[in-house]
């Protein structure tokens, strides 16, 4: 079983859903690095989701408890980093498995039931999707926090949002502002709706990170898209991933998709790129010039950012910026056909317990700190490939 990823910064996820625990083994933290776990601590409540509709009526309080890797400082509301690996657990308590003792035999739809079953037989541990449940991202978001903050002090900003909530776009106002009084008043009425219908919803979420420097990347297989690829991909019920255009990108035209360029003081000087006709091509709203990096673009920069901050798999030092598709909750009420591997019987079934109407809410911060684990993996090479 892979439960571990990255290179200069490695972590192994480790625990099931209804043990006793879930945890994070965090390698290639430098000694000395601070950990604010206040910061870390608002993380883990955004990924609780407390107060926003339509989340999971599991509220763990997540103590996190640093077995190993950290030197405490006195108030304990931060630590450093002693160079060890760095060990978290986050123990088990509001779990109920009477629903799955009771459904005992029914593979649930939507869920990994059947191919863990497939795969690992009579010791697969299915309760509560075992090793495969949403609750393994409270591990993966506590390294990914420790990432952020590195970043953060280099300069380098990530922020996420919600884009959608199942057919329904949100609101600039709601989706910038994930968590607010705006934005759970604009989700409310969407998630009660397919709540009292006993079904789910899933969510496109929207990534950007400010700050990167031009030139991070390793082509052929270690390309930005590639090495998020394979993090966003591990993030239980993610099913889609786009970068800068996407999908949308296939139905333009070249000369629509491109991003043509242009010297940097222009555009700081707010003058209009030389031979370009369109104003649309210089959409402000669309790339962060006042953020990209160039002193290694000879002083050039995109007038339009459809590559996403990517071209070729390294970044640009324009704004990186992608989707991730989230699958709607697979955990519902409504009635389904199903089979009862015991009996060998077809039954029809429903989900019992506090389930999130829709995941998506609660993968928002998961996905920031998964992109931090990556980019942040990505950037030690880079300072060493330019001797910083």
């Amino acid at each position: 079983m892979a439960s571990s990823i990255g290179k200069n910064i490695r972590i192994s996820i480790f625990g099931e859903s209804h043990g006793p625990a879930v945890g994070v083994v965090l390698e290639g933290i430098r000694a000395g690095t601070k950990i604010d776990l206040n910061e870390l601590n608002c993380l883990m409540i955004e990924r609780m989701g407390v107060d926003i509709p339509g989340t999971t009526a599991r509220k763990e309080e997540e103590h996190l408890e640093f077995l190993s890797g950290v030197i405490m400082d006195s108030d304990y509301s931060s630590c450093h980093a002693n160079g060890a690996p760095i060990s978290v657990i986050i123990r088990n308590e509001k779990f109920n498995s009477d629903d799955y003792t009771k459904n005992e035999g029914i593979i649930r739809p939507g869920h990994a039931d059947f191919t863990q079953l497939v795969k690992w037989g009579e010791y697969a541990d299915i309760v509560g999707g075992g090793h495969l449940s949403g609750r393994l991202t409270a591990p993966l978001a506590v390294a990914g926090g420790v990432c952020l903050q590195i970043l953060a002090r280099e300069g380098i900003e990530l922020s996420a949002g919600l884009r959608s909530l199942g057919r329904h776009e949100l609101s600039c106002k709601a989706s910038e502002a994930f968590g607010s009084q705006n934005f759970c008043s604009e989700i409310s009425t969407i998630v009660e709706s397919a709540k009292n219908e006993g079904d789910s919803l899933g969510g496109i979420i929207w990534v950007k990170a400010k700050g990167l420097p031009p030139g991070m990347g390793e082509p052929i297989f270690d390309k930005v898209e590639s090495k998020l690829g394979q993090m966003i991909f591990s993030i239980p019920a993610v099913k889609g991933l786009e970068f800068g255009s996407g999908f949308e990108g296939a139905h333009m035209k070249g000369s629509e998709n491109n991003d043509e360029f242009c010297l940097t003081n222009e555009i700081s000087a707010g003058a209009k790129p030389a031979n370009l006709d369109e104003a649309e091509h210089c959409n402000e709203a669309e790339i962060s010039h006042e953020n990209a990096k160039t002193e290694n673009l000879h002083g050039v920069t995109l007038t339009s950012n459809n590559c996403g901050g990517i071209l070729g798999g390294i970044t640009t030092g324009t704004d990186l910026c992608f989707n991730v598709a989230v699958k709607p909750t697979p955990s519902i009420s409504k009635l389904q056909k199903s089979v009862n591997l015991k009996t060998q019987q077809n039954v029809l079934f429903g989900t019992k317990g506090r389930h999130d109407v829709s995941v998506a809410i609660r993968t928002v911060p998961v996905i920031r700190a998964a992109t931090a684990l990556v980019l942040y993996d990505l950037f030690i090479d880079y300072k060493e490939n330019h001797n910083g």
